[in-house]
């Protein structure tokens, strides 16, 4: 069985910003356009190459020979672990701006909030 990994070049169009925000209305035609020949390559490569591995979220997409199948391969405790892990980024939220002399920022408030949802977790 021989792998093949696949690239799609992209095309980079590059617009001022303020025409873009601007005229985003009119950049409509060019969207669609853009995402119809993406969605008929991308479908060329899912038909005709094999096997394809695609990682979405907590799934593992085995395209192979026509199949589809997919599997978790994150085990649950991952989710817990990762909400965990985010009370050091909460904590450093809650000090950073009062570190960084930011005065009318409340680091207790924060802090009492983040307290609050371990209690409560």
């Amino acid at each position: 069985m021989k792998i093949k990994i696949l690239t799609v070049p992209f095309l980079v169009i590059a617009l001022s910003f303020s025409a873009t925000l601007s005229k985003a209305h009119e950049l409509s035609p060019l969207n669609q356009t853009a995402r119809e020949i993406y969605g008929e390559a991308r479908q060329a490569v899912l038909t005709n190459a094999h096997p394809i591995l695609i990682l979405e979220g907590d799934n593992i997409v085995l395209h192979w020979r026509g199949s589809v199948e997919r599997t978790r391969y994150t085990p649950p405790s991952y989710h817990s672990y990762k909400a965990l892990s985010h009370m050091a980024l909460g904590i450093f939220g809650a000090v950073g701006p009062s570190s960084l002399g930011l005065n009318d920022y409340d680091w207790r408030q924060a802090i009492a909030r983040l307290s609050n949802a371990v209690e409560a977790a």
